[in-house]
This record gives C-alpha cells, structure tokens and sequence, in this order.
C-alpha cells in the first residue's frame, strides 16, 4: 500500500519513507508530521527511503513543493545532513549529479540501504555534537555532495 510517512523515533535520525503513489491526503499528513519535527527547533538528520517511491498526482506533488518553500528557512537550519537510500546504481548517479547542480546548504549523500545511510547520518550527528568517540565518516564509493561535513 503507498505510503508517505515521518519517523521519528530515532530521533535526531529522521527517516522518511516514501512508498508508492501517495495520495494528497498522505501528502499533507506527511507536511503536518514533518513540520512538527523541524518545529522542534532541534538538528536532525534525515534518511529518505526512496527505494520504493512512485510518481503522486500532480495535486499531490504541489502540496510537497510547497512545503519545501514555506518550510525552508526551518530545514537550513535544523538539517544537520540528508541520506538519500535509492536502489538502482543508475538512478543514484543521476541523483548525485542533480545534487552536485542545486548544492543544498547541507552534506548529502546517496546509498543503497538505510543501514548505509542512517550509520552515515549517526556519524555526522555525532560529530556535530563532539561525540567522545570522534566518529570518522566513512565515504565508501559515493562522493560527499553539498554543504560541508562537520568538523569533529
């Protein structure tokens, strides 16, 4: 069943999970769920499953543009750095190559898995914060996009 859904309980790792066509109702459920968490007015670093995400109606896709637009001013602030999980290789590379073109004010990255990418996001999490573990972010193959990783 499509799906669109904020979780949070990993909190600060936000992971988004997009599944299928989502509806417009799922639309703005998922803006409700996810302003709530940028109100928090607490960094985050968001993991967006994307591995199986469908194309939404129209109607659908302007709610989420919207958002991006009216909640901005909140996610360069609070996104400490974004994890793109996609599974196809090709798909990745086209997806690293738009970042590379828009270079958000945050690091991203693309991976293959969630595991990838939430390991990846806890390492630039805690080393913001000056974990005493003085995490090392592992690159791997993909190539650190936008923004710079924070500085331990």
């Amino acid at each position: 069943m499509a799906h669109l859904k904020v979780d949070s309980t990993r909190f600060p790792i936000v992971i988004l999970d997009m599944n299928g066509n989502y509806s417009e109702e799922q639309a703005l459920e998922f803006c409700k769920d996810m302003r709530a968490v940028l109100e928090r007015h607490q960094r985050i670093a968001i993991v967006a499953d994307a591995r199986k995400a469908g194309m939404s109606t129209l109607k659908a896709r302007s709610i989420m543009r919207q958002f991006v637009t009216d909640t901005m001013h909140l996610s360069d602030s609070y996104t400490a750095c974004t994890a793109v999980i996609i599974n196809s290789a090709i798909v990745r590379m086209g997806v690293s190559a738009m970042f590379h073109l828009t270079k958000p004010n945050f690091p991203i990255q693309v991976f293959r898995t969630p595991e990838e990418g939430i390991d990846w996001a806890q390492q630039l999490m805690d080393m913001e914060r000056g974990s005493p573990q003085d995490a090392m972010v592992d690159e791997g193959e993909e190539l650190f996009i936008g923004g710079q990783a924070p500085q331990a």
